[in-house]
């Protein structure tokens, strides 16, 4: 899970942000510039908290992403 500055699509590249968080990447920038993606965005989160009763994790806003 990370922070990401809004809702994407499904399979959107993903590189960091000045404010450390992510944002999109553009096609040609995809091509131009591979070494600069970071994640492929995958879902946001809706509930508060993820996991089981006795491991719960705060979600605060982060969305889920696949690791480049």
């Amino acid at each position: 899970m990370a922070f990401v500055d809004k809702e994407y699509e499904i399979g959107t590249p993903l590189t960091n942000d000045a404010s450390g968080g992510l944002t999109e990447m553009k096609r040609f920038e995809v091509v131009m510039y591979s070494e600069r993606l970071v994640a492929i965005y995958k879902r946001k989160e809706f509930s508060e908290y993820i996991g089981t009763e006795d491991q719960k994790v705060l979600v605060n806003g982060r969305h889920w992403v696949k690791i480049k």
